[in-house]
């Protein structure tokens, strides 16, 4: 079993994949104890779990509403 990542990794993690579009308000205590996050475009503030955020799971407010443009485009033609 490998080390337990620290929280200033995560941070370097989550900076690497999305710069500052993301800020962690959480306390990183592992991979599957969920972390509060703030996705600063949209202000949204929502809890996930650190290895879904790393894996590409990102603010559900946002993700819904390209979701609902999808369904709404698919539909028009």
């Amino acid at each position: 079993m490998g080390r337990k990542k620290t929280h200033e990794e995560f941070i370097q993690e989550v900076e690497s994949l999305v710069k500052d579009e993301y800020s962690i308000l959480g306390n990183y205590q592992g991979t599957t104890t969920k972390i509060k996050m703030k996705h600063n475009v949209c202000s949204h503030e929502y809890i996930v779990m650190p290895s879904s955020f790393l894996q590409g799971n990102r603010c559900p407010k946002c993700s819904k509403k390209a979701s609902q443009r999808i369904i709404s485009n698919l539909f028009k033609k």
